[in-house]
């Protein structure tokens, strides 16, 4: 008796199985970085510097927390690198994100806007500094953003049935993300 096989063919792989398309950028100590802003909202979380990587705080349970370890806030945005329109996930510290988050709370469109992003003492963990100013591509020629949380999943490895840690949307209603643990660092060549 002879069996015919049949190959299940698709046409993308499933979520699960597939390397995120987009790169996690954080801004470096040196140099100057441009990023159009495709998100219309900031995401944020806190996160906690555990085993040599960032992974989120979760209430409950918290392996970093039993550790003593602190917290640290950071947002994301998804951009596009001005230079070489590459998209991606912006991450930025808590000041930096407030002046994203003032913007949109005033009901300014942050879409389309250039973020200027440095750190003026040259070392990878001083300040970030922003400057916002308008961008010169209509929002309708702009990529729409893709999704922010679901990208950070795939980037992070989250799978769906891990504890949530809080969430916020500035913008919108709040939601969550799973599980933290790991990420490249943007740059300016990519």
């Amino acid at each position: 008796m002879v069996f015919e096989r049949k190959i299940a063919w698709e046409n993308e792989p499933p979520i699960n199985d597939a390397i995120s398309p987009y790169d996690l950028f954080r801004i470096p100590g040196r140099g100057t970085y441009n990023f159009i802003i495709l998100s219309r909202q900031l995401h944020g979380c806190k996160l906690h510097y555990f085993k040599g990587r960032s992974i989120p705080h979760t209430e409950g349970g918290c392996e970093a927390c039993e550790n003593k370890n602190e917290t640290r806030w950071r947002g994301y945005l998804a951009v596009c690198n001005a230079s070489n329109f590459k998209q991606g996930i912006l991450e930025l510290t808590a000041v930096p994100a407030a002046q994203i988050a003032e913007k949109i709370k005033l009901n300014e469109p942050i879409r389309g806007k250039i973020a200027t992003l440095h750190r003026p003492s040259g070392k990878p963990n001083g300040r970030i500094q922003l400057d916002l100013r308008p961008g010169k591509i209509p929002d309708k020629e702009l990529p729409e953003p893709f999704n922010v949380i679901a990208t950070l999943k795939k980037i992070w490895n989250v799978q769906d049935h891990m504890r949530t840690p809080h969430v916020l949307d500035i913008g919108v209603r709040s939601t969550t993300i799973e599980k933290l643990t790991g990420g490249n660092n943007g740059s300016r060549k990519s």
